[in-house]
């Protein structure tokens, strides 16, 4: 491979450069030509780090360009309201909405008037309000006359939406339902058949609404819940129920946030403050020598009428990773030997 490159390296001067000459010098760019020559035998380290920089350059440039003609490409649909229900949401809330809550409800709602779909994600800490936000997104597409979706990795954080949810919108006179893998045939019948009518106007589940036979009316809204535990053809799956949906993601994590900004794709808001009332979460790190402390805190706040989650990386000891504790091990452990006069459950 070295001898074929010094063979190319006199042509190299050849390639066409298809960046402006502006552009390269706005961000201070080598040509193509010579960043291809130095990234393969640079005169000397500067030479090669603006190589780097050049091809890196291109690399995001034309994903950036590629996304934003994706865009443009699709139609967004313009959401009418057509009804006072978010007016009476706000009058039922026992809360006040914070102003990071306000900010990204108002980044959501000119994004659902905008010429493009929106693609939007929403990062804020856990408590930190983001379901309301989304109840919001989720409303304004139904008062124009739209159906929605939320779908959430695990059957257990589906239901918790649905429970919080359902409430509002029993108030709101709105049906919704919750459909997972474990919903009954005869009800999973009933919420198909509402889904394709438009008489649902949300449904709520697991990856049990990405298959086949989960046909939606006139899908608006799609809203995921921590979307990087879904494969990239699950999201599209649900996203295909529709004709070019607008998407909401909500996350607790960084990450996706940080992945999404590099390759541009997204537009975010951050719901940076929590609730009133909500106290700071204190975080102390103990070393393995100060266990006895750690089971004396435990101890404590179980007196106390709390509750005590102890998380471990394996759920059964592996051969492979012998010195990682597993929660099967450690439940027996702490259940017959430090708390017996306490209840440990186990969960996995």
């Amino acid at each position: 491979i070295r001898r074929v490159a010094i063979q190319c390296l006199p042509v190299a001067h050849k390639i066409a450069d298809p960046i402006p000459e502006r552009l390269q010098k706005d961000y201070n760019l080598i040509g193509l030509a010579e960043a291809v020559a130095q990234i393969h035998y640079p005169d000397d380290s500067h030479k090669l780090d603006a190589a780097i920089v050049r091809l890196s350059f291109d690399k995001y440039f034309y994903r950036r360009l590629v996304s934003l003609y994706r865009r443009q490409q699709q139609k967004a649909i313009h959401f009418v309201p057509q009804g006072n229900r978010i007016e009476q949401l706000e009058q039922m809330l026992p809360f006040k909405l914070t102003g990071a809550q306000q900010r990204a409800i108002a980044d959501i709602r000119n994004a659902l008037q905008g010429d493009t779909p929106m693609n939007r994600l929403v990062q804020g800490d856990v408590g930190s309000g983001k379901t309301i936000v989304a109840v919001y997104a989720l409303l304004t597409a139904i008062e124009a006359g739209y159906q929605t979706a939320l779908m959430a990795p695990t059957e257990v954080l589906a239901e918790q939406h649905y429970h919080k949810i359902v409430d509002w919108f029993n108030q709101l006179h709105l049906p919704v339902e919750l459909l997972t893998g474990s919903t009954r045939t005869v009800k999973r019948r009933e919420i198909l058949s509402q889904l394709a009518t438009g008489e649902l106007p949300l449904a709520i589940g697991t990856h049990a609404l990405i298959q086949d036979g989960v046909d939606f009316s006139q899908l608006g809204l799609v809203v995921i819940d921590e979307q990087h535990r879904f494969g990239r053809d699950q999201r599209s799956r649900l996203l295909q129920k529709g004709e070019d949906p607008h998407v909401l993601i909500m996350t607790a994590t960084p990450i996706p946030r940080t992945l999404y900004l590099t390759n541009s794709e997204i537009d975010v808001s951050i719901i940076d403050e929590l609730p009133p009332g909500r106290q700071p979460i204190q975080t102390t790190l103990l070393r393995p020598s100060q266990r006895r402390e750690a089971h004396e805190l435990m101890r404590r706040e179980v007196a106390k009428g709390h509750q005590v989650y102890v998380v471990l990386p394996l759920v059964e000891e592996s051969e492979k990773m012998e010195d990682i504790k597993a929660a099967v091990e450690e439940r027996e452990y702490l259940q017959n030997t430090v708390f017996p006069s306490f209840q440990v459950g186990l969960l996995h």
